[in-house]
């Protein structure tokens, strides 16, 4: 930041060592970090990975169907929450990060390059809304 530089955080969600609060303790991070963009995404076995031979053999695969093997949807039995518990904290941790109220916290404290980071918040936030599916 003191440089000028934009920093973009990717996170992913789903490793067997994620509980339910990781969301909340990730978005904390996120806040805390002064994060200027950020993205989420589901961790994914591919096919012919060791994690995707080690899901399968340990009968967690929720799907072969490869549509949704693009980190945007759970495929595999999280260990320490439900599917649909992972699934729902992705979909919140995006809701809460791309607010209006969150993209203006990170633009404001932005001294230089606003329009920029201006754009990028909202275009991302327009990503997400089309690539999640979820109106927020």
């Amino acid at each position: 930041h003191s440089k000028g530089i934009h920093i973009l955080g990717c996170f992913v969600f789903g490793f067997d060592h994620d509980t339910r609060d990781v969301f909340e303790r990730t978005l904390d991070f996120v806040k805390t970090a002064k994060l200027d963009l950020v993205r989420y995404d589901l961790l994914t076995p591919l096919p012919g990975s060791l994690l995707f031979n080690q899901l399968k053999k340990n009968n967690r695969l929720l799907t072969e169907n490869w549509e949704y093997y693009d980190t945007d949807h759970v495929v595999f039995k999280p260990k320490n929450m439900s599917a649909l518990e992972l699934e729902a904290g992705y979909r919140w941790i995006y809701e809460r990060t791309y607010s209006y109220s969150n993209i203006l916290n990170r633009i404001i404290r932005k001294q230089i390059n606003l329009p920029l980071a201006m754009a990028a918040n909202l275009g991302l936030r327009r990503f997400v809304k089309k690539s999640v599916k979820k109106e927020f």
